[in-house]
């Protein structure tokens, strides 16, 4: 990626997000993402402001390369240049109430490699990925189906997806079907043909190129990995399933809408498997999770004949929810098991979780037609008798009838403010969504006049945060990032908003009581070396201040600590 700019935040804020749009489609997040956010915000600030000191004339000149292991991105200006030596280090006592420095400090703490070019005018910056890092490199037992490549082929490391039969298998439904599910019968053909194809074809070995690796990614494998086994045994077992559940499914939604559900079912259910493991997968049974996930959803009610064979051999029907949940439960356990094992549990858990929840999804906004005996019935129905119970208990005769009260009061007139809320609440995020920042800030001040309490949602209150803190509006930035320490406290990565609170503390609006509390939170749950250091460092200087400098009572519209 390479971008020519002139020197104004408009168009740098552009080219920021196309990188960043970049960064998240390689799969970055947590604190790699929140890092690259935060070094890329920095060096870009630093070359449009510092280096060509907004001159429209003078060029900046940005080239990067994103993969999912490392991002690399290199900045360069047409400014006078500087040298790195010469810049004071913002952690030194005589220059914790300057500014210079502290876009370089963040950006060398936070990135994993940074080199300074061109008498300063180029930065380049590195960061790897350390949640995958953190993934690849976890340790396998030997001859657990989970090895890596360098330690087995690549067939005795492929993970398949046989749904169990050992003791017991459905039979049939008792749902009656109104048509013929002929996409779901093309389905079970089309799996048993490539089986066929998988394991007497002339060239043995073809298929490994189409199963879906984790350390080989692309998109037509997420497709392709759903119509291969391993086994006649895996492919029949899969098929079994299909035909059982996947006749009834395939009426409800038609044979297009149907084949659409199924391989969404196989991607998603791919998905959940990339995330958590790193070896091969090949199956259908992914897809398969996904098609009884929607089958529980659309026949709650309906019974399994299901033939077993344990001291005795015969057949019983039991309700498809507990036939269903039995296989679910059963994923998750063995899933959070220590055994190893060769089944990609977490494929099926996803599969299954995202029928259900698409199927749930449809019926609520009617694109699949609702019947009495569907989930969201049953739901309404278990809900009015609820309430029916409710108000019984407080006094209510379902068999009298009391004329209710006359309410002669006149309703009240509406808050005008709540009109200009909800109104500026909902241009704040109108222009969120097109990536407007500046306009987002100027409505979050507007909305602060009227209630400072106002707290956006969880990602749109951050970014007015950071936001503030790039404008340099280090105030207001602090009041955005308390607002949202009080009201998102469980937020995955709030150790990096209290350090990056506690710096404001810190340096720019003089707290430092607040800033110790801030700091100290932030070095009992930091983990990454480079950020543990500057909050430790950080907090040192200003523990020091606090023992040289008794703190004063705050002076009138100072922030007091939350």
């Amino acid at each position: 990626m390479n971008f020519t700019f002139p020197s104004s935040y408009a168009a740098m804020r552009d080219v920021q997000k196309a990188i960043l749009d970049e960064v998240d489609r390689n799969g970055y997040t947590g604190a790699s993402a929140y890092a690259i956010k935060i070094a890329l915000d920095e060096g870009l600030i630093n070359a449009v402001k510092h280096g060509n000191k907004q001159d429209p004339g003078k060029k900046v000149r940005v080239w990067a390369n994103i993969t999912p292991e490392v991002a690399e991105i290199i900045i360069h200006d047409e400014g006078v240049g500087f040298k790195r030596t010469d810049v004071p280090d913002p952690t030194a006592e005589e220059n914790l109430e300057k500014c210079s420095g502290r876009g370089i400090l963040l950006i060398e703490a936070y990135m994993t490699e940074v080199e300074w070019g061109d008498s300063g005018r180029r930065i380049r910056m590195v960061k790897k990925n350390e949640e995958l890092a953190g993934v690849r490199n976890e340790p396998r037992p030997e001859g657990s189906g989970l090895a890596t490549a360098q330690t087995a082929p690549l067939r005795s490391r492929l993970v398949r997806r046989p749904i169990r039969i050992n003791m017991f298998f459905p039979l049939r439904t008792d749902v009656p079907l109104r048509r013929t599910p002929w996409m779901n019968w093309l389905l079970i053909a089309l799996n048993i043909l490539v089986y066929i194809a998988q394991s007497h074809g002339p060239h043995r070995g073809w298929d490994r190129a189409y199963y879906l690796n984790p350390a080989d990614l692309s998109i037509v494998n997420y497709f392709t990995y759903q119509f291969l086994h391993g086994s006649w045994m895996h492919v029949l077992g899969n098929m079994l399933f299909l035909y059982i559940f996947g006749n009834n499914v395939n009426d409800k939604m038609g044979s297009f809408g149907y084949l659409g559900f199924y391989l969404a079912g196989g991607i998603a259910a791919g998905i959940g498997h990339v995330m958590t493991a790193t070896v091969p997968i090949l199956g259908a049974s992914g897809a398969v999770a996904a098609v009884t996930g929607a089958y529980l959803v659309l026949f709650p009610r309906s019974h399994i004949t299901v033939f077993y064979f344990f001291m005795i051999i015969g057949v019983i029907e039991i309700p498809s929810m507990y036939f269903i949940a039995f296989f679910f439960l059963k994923d998750v356990i063995l899933h959070l098991s220590p055994m190893p094992s060769e089944v990609a549990h977490m494929a099926h858990i996803c599969g299954t979780l995202f029928g259900f929840l698409i199927c749930l999804g449809l019926l609520a906004l009617k694109l699949l037609p609702r019947d009495l005996f569907d989930v969201l019935a049953l739901m309404e129905r278990w809900n009015r008798r609820r309430q029916h119970r409710e108000m019984v208990a407080k006094g209510y005769d379902p068999f009298s009838y009391i004329p209710p009260a006359r309410n002669d009061a006149r309703r009240a007139e509406p808050d005008p403010r709540m009109e200009q809320i909800q109104d500026l609440r909902a241009q704040i995020a109108e222009a969120m969504s097109h990536h407007k920042l500046d306009e987002a800030v100027g409505f979050y001040f507007q909305l602060h006049q009227i209630d400072p309490e106002q707290v956006l949602s969880k990602q749109n209150q951050l970014d007015i945060a950071n936001q503030l803190f790039a404008q340099q509006q280090y105030r207001p930035a602090a009041e955005a990032y308390e607002l949202f320490i009080r009201f998102y406290p469980k937020y995955e990565q709030i150790e990096n908003v209290m350090l990056m609170l506690g710096l404001i503390y810190a340096r720019y609006v003089p707290n430092l009581e607040r800033a110790r509390e801030l700091l100290s939170g932030a070095v009992k749950r930091l983990h990454g070396s480079r950020e543990l250091e500057l909050a430790r460092s950080e907090l040192h200087e200003v523990e020091m201040a606090i023992a040289r400098h008794p703190l004063p009572p705050s002076p009138p519209g100072a922030i007091e600590p939350a």
